[in-house]
């Protein structure tokens, strides 16, 4: 089909490359972009790439990526660094850092190059996209353009129970780190990668106890919006400081909490939505812009494939959203794994770093040890469980045996979940969680039975398909649980 006219509100990376495409496509058609936001005012640090993204992105537009790339540096390897030990798996995949305000500009000059109307400092509504044949609603989290039409898109927004500020540094690091540090008042955790020669991108979390402790609900309720909160940045560079070894730079830095967003509908009429104010992902997965910029890729393709309008967008939403929920699913997984990263502090530094790394189920010790055997051999020896492939022995309990409790519980950390260890730990002898069938629900199954072994003084052991046995090693190496009972569903 032909675009003519097209109007994108949001001058983010998902609306400007969507801009790009559709005028790459449509030399002749008018693209218009606004954005509210002016270049000095761009907020935030860092964005980071994966080479699978990349190379998604560079099929689309080999030239953006290619100056992404000019632009950026890599992030060879992850660590977690705990008290005075730190463990490193490298072989990060190719994946880069790169400054957002870079990222930006790169984009819009591209995108003004090839005759894209850009318009900065201004905060467009529907109203301004009369006579439109299409209108790209790229606007963010808060997306006005959904918000106007609620109706049409049935989008339901939840927040996060911890807290979390993003934050510089004016050194760059050498790989994407993760640090908690236990203060005073409680725990606070770093994720950090480097995003420019001298600079880095740092996301620190904490609960809403230790925040209250620390005096943070006061000084976030007190600093305006469009201010950093100094005293906690202050307070931050004390505990962080040393181990980063660089001073924490604000830009409109505060405590918030992650929402998600998920929607019933991503297109209504000639309005389409795109990136966060259609779904989001939890940071900790690193998500954000890249499944935006995967979009744009995913709404272009679909409007050069088909006919019609409707088609068009209700073939980018058959395209994307399998692949957006698949990513959510991970998302929530990983953000409660982060919010109660405390529960777990006693694992030694590998097995700690691989329970990190299978949190969400897209990394198992099998895949890692394909990457660095050595993670994986310091992760067994300092938990005495021998080879990889000798993990189960012994920790196998025959049919029937146990006190069995079936639970499908998504949120491990929830109320139902606190209601459901209470049941667990008043139970005797091992307690055996089973539950619906499918991988995705035994790896609720699984971080459920990590809740109940952390609360209560039972063994358990999770019911599970043999055809799942790598999640059920990562669960034993990341003390999940004690046993597996086998079953065959």
């Amino acid at each position: 089909m032909q675009l003519d006219d097209t109007a994108v509100i949001g001058g983010g990376p998902a609306g400007l490359f969507a801009a790009i495409l559709l005028k790459r496509a449509w030399p002749d058609g008018r693209v218009r972009v606004w954005e509210r936001s002016v270049p000095d005012d761009t907020f935030g640090f860092g964005v980071a790439f994966t080479r699978r993204t990349l190379d998604l992105l560079a099929e689309a537009d080999e030239a953006v990526v290619a100056q992404l790339r000019a632009a950026s540096v890599p992030i060879p390897s992850q660590q977690f660094r705990l008290r005075d030990r730190a463990v490193s798996v490298d072989g990060n995949g190719g994946a880069i850092g790169i400054a957002r305000s870079a990222l930006l500009t790169s984009l819009t000059a591209t995108a003004r190059a090839l005759g894209v109307e850009v318009e900065l400092g201004r905060e467009a509504t529907l109203a301004d996209t009369a006579g439109a044949d299409l209108v790209i609603a790229a606007d963010g989290v808060a997306s006005r353009v959904r918000t106007a039409r609620a109706g049409d898109f049935a989008a339901e927004v939840s927040q996060g129970r911890g807290l979390f500020m993003w934050l510089g540094l004016d050194r760059r690091l050498e790989s994407n780190l993760f640090a908690p540090v236990r203060t005073a008042d409680g725990l606070f955790n770093v994720h950090c990668y480097p995003y420019a020669e001298d600079r880095s991108t740092i996301g620190v979390e904490t609960d809403p106890d230790t925040w209250r402790r620390a005096g943070m609900e006061q000084w976030t309720a007190e600093t305006p919006a469009e201010r950093s909160d100094k005293r906690s940045i202050e307070y931050l560079q004390e505990v962080f400081g040393p181990v980063l070894g660089g001073n924490l730079l604000g830009n409109r830095s505060r405590w918030m909490r992650f929402r998600t967003v998920t929607t019933g509908r991503w297109s209504a009429g000639n309005v389409v939505l795109l990136g966060d104010a259609a779904h989001t992902a939890h940071y900790s997965v690193g998500s954000g812009t890249k499944m935006a910029m995967e979009d744009a890729v995913a709404l272009v393709a679909a409007v050069r494939e088909h006919d019609s309008l409707p088609d068009a967008l209700a073939g980018y939403e058959a395209a994307r959203r399998a692949r957006v929920g698949h990513i959510q699913d991970l998302a929530d997984r990983s953000r409660w794994w982060w919010e109660t990263l405390g529960v777990r502090l006693d694992l030694p530094p590998a097995a700690l770093m691989l329970a990190y790394l299978s949190r969400g189920g897209a990394v198992s010790a099998a895949k890692v040890a394909q990457a660095d055997p050595h993670v994986v051999a310091a992760a067994l020896a300092e938990t005495g469980l021998g080879s990889l492939d000798r993990v189960l022995d012994g920790r196998t309990l025959p049919a029937g045996a146990g006190t069995t409790l079936t639970a499908d519980i998504r949120d491990p950390w929830g109320a139902s979940a606190v209601e459901f260890a209470a049941a667990a730990g008043a139970c005797s002898g091992t307690v055996v969680i089973a539950g619906p069938p499918g991988r995705e629900r035994l790896l609720d199954r699984l971080a459920l039975a990590e809740h109940v072994r952390r609360r209560t003084d039972r063994t358990v052991a999770a019911a599970a398909d043999p055809a799942h046995t790598d999640d059920l090693v990562d669960a034993v190496i990341a003390g999940r649980i004690d046993l597996v009972r086998f079953e065959r569903v």
